[in-house]
């Protein structure tokens, strides 16, 4: 009853869209919609449930832990199967990226409701859980930007000293 949803919409007819859906279902104080602005929706969120793909990426350099769902058309999926196009045990970037797993993924049919809210309320009801991820996400961001900053800060440097 207290989870409060931060939703940010593309364009303003698909947040026209949500709105509708969300007065229908009876839950449209539950949410805040945004206009776009996924990044402060991110940051905001204590949990990230998005469609896998960069929003993974982003949301795991935000050290924001996430549950991530992908489903594409049947005839897509089923062409996929078929020809064994795709041999990945995970299909999020973070998963790929980390010692182990730490996003739940649900992909086509295991794309459904309720094994989603399960695994959101999971998250949400299990704040070491969530640290740790956080942690570990954190570690990822490091590793990629393999001391940018500080780089960044010494060629400035060496810049300034050689004029």
């Amino acid at each position: 009853p207290g989870i409060r949803f931060v939703t940010p919409a593309a364009t303003p007819a698909l947040r026209a869209q949500i709105e509708v859906q969300l007065d229908a279902a009876g839950v449209a104080e539950h949410f805040l919609l945004l206009d776009g602005d996924a990044q402060t929706a991110m940051m905001a969120a204590d949990l990230v449930l998005l469609a896998s793909g960069t929003a993974a990426l982003e949301a795991a350099l935000l050290c924001k832990p996430m549950v991530a769902v992908y489903r594409m058309a049947k005839v897509t999926a089923a062409l996929v199967r078929g020809l064994r196009l795709v041999k990945l045990t995970h299909f999020t970037l973070p998963n790929l990226m980390t010692p182990e797993p730490l996003v739940p993924e649900f992909i086509q049919d295991d794309a459904r409701p309720d094994v989603i809210a399960e695994a959101v309320v999971s998250l949400l009801d299990d704040p070491d859980r969530r640290r740790f991820i956080s942690d570990e996400f954190a570690k990822l961001k490091a590793e990629l930007a393999l001391n940018a900053d500080q780089r960044a800060a010494e060629a400035v440097l060496r810049l300034a000293q050689s004029t």
